[in-house]
This record gives structure tokens, C-alpha cells and sequence, in this order.
């Protein structure tokens, strides 16, 4: 991102949001497995909120408080309104919004890369309930719940993934910052999780 002499770091987000997938599934599955009609939702968003959000908060607070001594106060409130976009769960659409690429104006926005962020979190909200709605009890059971999983999976990931190949072109920022073209990336990390379960 810093033009170090590294390329390729893009491809991290990609490679990020598997590896979320991945580990959301086990944890969540595991979870549905042992006790499907004790799942909460609020204990799974609890924990989240306690990974993310102490990183999440040190971040904010070091951005602003360089930013107030170092940015014009036009700025300034351009960063309080990415502050507010953080913390709400939306830098993904704030960044959509305001900016006319990533690739463009990243080293103008202090907290551009909280997008990646937002959408994880997104997935946090809608993932539990699909997985939950779909009652799987057993990881693996190959005539059952676990396959169930699979298949939405699979579907999930052909969907969103035509979805990003065909807009891509057309709103390219769109399919950049947004969770309906990302979805494939984290479920491709579920579907890993799920085929271990079946090796």
C-alpha cells in the first residue's frame, strides 16, 4: 500500500477474507453442533465486538489524535466523518460513496483500509442468521445438515462471485468495497472448513 517495494499486498484482503471465512464457519458450525437451540446470536457478536474492537478503538484514537495536529480543519472533519463511518459498521459505503477508487486515493484517507473491516463485520451480521436459519446440528454428517451447509455454500459462492465478474466492469468500486461481490471469498473459507470436516 505503501509502495515499498512489495506488490502484490492487495491480494491480502482477498486472502484475509477467506481465512475469516474459514475460522466464522468453525466457530459457528461447532457452536450449531453441540447446542443448535442455545445459539445467540448477541453471545456470538459479544465475542466479536471483543476481538475487533479493542484494536479497532487504538486505531481511531491514534489517526485522530495525529490528525488533529497535522490535518487543515477541512480535513479534519472529512476524517471525523470516516471516524463515524468505522464505528457504525459502514466504511465500505462511506468509502463507495467518497472516493473514486481505492487504488487511487489511498494515501490521501487515513482510514481507507477499515473498508475490508465493515465488510467482515456485514458478514457477521447476515452469516449467523443464514446458518442458524438452515438448523445444522452436525458438522460432516454426510447425509444431513452438513451437506445442507455445503450446498448453500457453493451456491453462495457461484452467486456472489457471477455477481462481481459481471459488475466489475460496469461499478467497479462497487464490486470493490461492497459485501455482495465479497461473500464468495468468505464462503470458498467455509467450504474449506466443511470439506475438512467430510476428509
Amino acid at each position: 500500500h505503501f509502495a515499498l517495494g512489495f506488490p502484490g499486498g492487495f491480494a491480502g484482503v482477498d486472502v484475509f477474507f477467506v481465512i475469516s471465512g474459514y475460522l466464522i464457519t468453525a466457530i459457528l458450525l461447532r457452536r450449531l453442533a453441540t447446542a443448535p437451540r442455545r445459539f445467540s446470536f448477541a453471545n456470538f457478536w459479544k465475542r466479536r465486538c471483543r476481538r475487533l474492537f479493542p484494536a479497532s478503538a487504538v486505531v481511531l484514537a491514534v489517526v485522530l489524535a495525529v490528525g488533529n495536529g497535522t490535518m487543515l480543519r477541512e480535513q479534519y472533519t472529512k476524517l471525523s466523518h470516516q471516524t463515524a463511518a468505522v464505528l457504525l459498521l459502514g466504511a465500505n459505503f462511506h468509502f463507495y460513496n467518497v472516493t473514486d477508487s481505492y487504488f487511487f486515493d489511498q494515501e490521501s484517507i487515513p482510514l481507507l483500509h477499515c473498508w475490508s473491516l465493515a465488510v467482515e463485520e456485514q458478514f457477521y451480521l447476515v452469516y449467523p442468521l443464514a446458518l442458524s436459519t438452515l438448523f445444522v446440528r452436525r458438522c460432516g454428517s454426510r447425509g444431513g445438515d452438513g451437506v445442507r451447509a455445503a450446498v448453500f455454500l457453493a451456491v453462495a459462492v457461484f452467486a456472489s462471485f457471477a455477481f462481481a465478474v459481471v459488475l466489475a466492469p460496469v461499478d467497479p468500486n462497487f464490486a470493490f468495497f461492497l459485501l455482495p461481490s465479497r461473500v464468495w471469498e468468505m464462503c470458498v473459507g467455509g467450504l474449506a472448513w466443511l470439506f475438512e470436516c467430510y476428509m
